[in-house]
């Protein structure tokens, strides 16, 4: 599997949790630093399977420990969230519909919301079940580190102004966390939206606006740095043999 860049700030378009993450609620210069903190490092996965297998697994057909066997060639952690996320569904089946299955829905799987002149952030959720009448959105933290209540709120509140517009104003949301120490087990843990903070939109705008002003800044500490590596060393003019006989790579 290739390996995948980490930097979720290093893109115009980054992830709404990748946003979540890195923001210090109006401190932008450690939000800068949160974002730096990326720069150059690589992981080998991504939970884009995690995500898509959510539909499926949320049904309760699926038993976790064959599903865990099933995806042993998968990487460990993308392997124990999707069976946790099984597990979730034998404790709570749900009927889910996959919104890859329903392109009329007046739902996509990736929303943006921008934020800034260059700057949009992406929010994700692959699909929706029925409660008492009322459609619920899940929406997926997998990420080992556990995020505090109030940027749970903050990231909710994201999900509700990309999704829940026009016929899906009054859906409800849910995170479904797979938080968890390194090598441990993961347990799916779910938060209904009406258990987290409320955040006002002045402050959510407020905190987007730590992002963006972060983000400016890096972008020039980047271009910066960037101008500052040393060219490739040029042959002599007269070296006649230059073309042919080029000077070895440093690298």
């Amino acid at each position: 599997m290739a390996k995948l860049r980490t930097g979720p700030a290093r893109s115009n378009s980054p992830q709404a949790l990748s946003v979540v993450t890195v923001t210090h609620e109006g401190n932008v210069p450690l939000t800068v630093q949160e974002i730096m903190k990326f720069d150059g490092k690589i992981i080998g996965f991504s939970h884009a399977r995690t995500w898509a297998a959510m539909p499926a697994s949320l049904r309760g057909v699926l038993d976790p420990e064959a599903v865990l066997i099933q995806l042993k060639a998968c990487h460990p952690r993308v392997a124990r969230s999707i069976a946790a996320l099984c597990d979730l569904g034998v404790r709570r089946p749900v009927t889910t519909h996959n919104l890859r299955d329903h392109p009329d829905a007046g739902l996509r799987e990736v929303e943006d919301i921008r934020i800034g002149p260059a700057v949009k952030v992406l929010a994700k959720a692959t699909c929706w079940y029925v409660d008492a009448g009322q459609a619920v959105i899940p929406i997926l933290q997998p990420r080992m580190s556990r995020l505090p209540i109030e940027k749970l709120g903050i990231y909710v509140s994201l999900a509700r102004k990309a999704f829940c517009r026009g016929d899906w104003a009054r859906a409800r949301l849910e995170i479904i966390d797979l938080s968890g120490e390194l090598g441990a087990d993961v347990v799916a843990r779910v938060i209904p939206e009406g258990d987290l903070p409320s955040i006002e939109d002045g402050r959510l705008q407020e905190f987007l606006q730590t992002y963006v002003q972060a983000q400016a800044i890096v972008a020039k500490l980047r271009a910066e740095r960037a101008g500052e590596q040393p060219e490739p060393r040029k042959p002599p003019a007269d070296d006649l043999f230059a073309e042919d006989n080029p000077p070895k790579s440093s690298g």
